[in-house]
């Protein structure tokens, strides 16, 4: 299984969070390692993938009215590398 969107497709954010327990990522809300993902706040779902592909990469996921943007941020100093969206 995997977890890959294609840019300019629409995915609920409920439907997202699903998606992500089939994958079987767990929610964490309080500590982030690999393989979890985070709500900190309603609009915001951040994603620490569990492949070693790229070791600490978190991709933070914004879905607000009208407005969807993917980030992806180092997980130890919290600096974005890039935006999409």
């Amino acid at each position: 299984m995997n977890g890959e969107v294609d840019v300019g497709t629409a995915v609920d954010r409920d439907s997202g969070l699903r998606r992500l327990v089939e994958l079987q990522y767990e929610r964490n809300d309080i500590r982030f390692p690999r393989g979890t993902f985070r709500v900190p706040r309603r609009t915001t779902v951040e994603v620490f993938p569990g492949t070693r592909r790229y070791p600490r990469v978190a991709n933070r996921v914004l879905w607000r009215e009208g407005e969807r943007r993917l980030s992806r941020e180092d997980t130890n100093t919290r600096r974005a590398f890039k935006s999409k969206g």
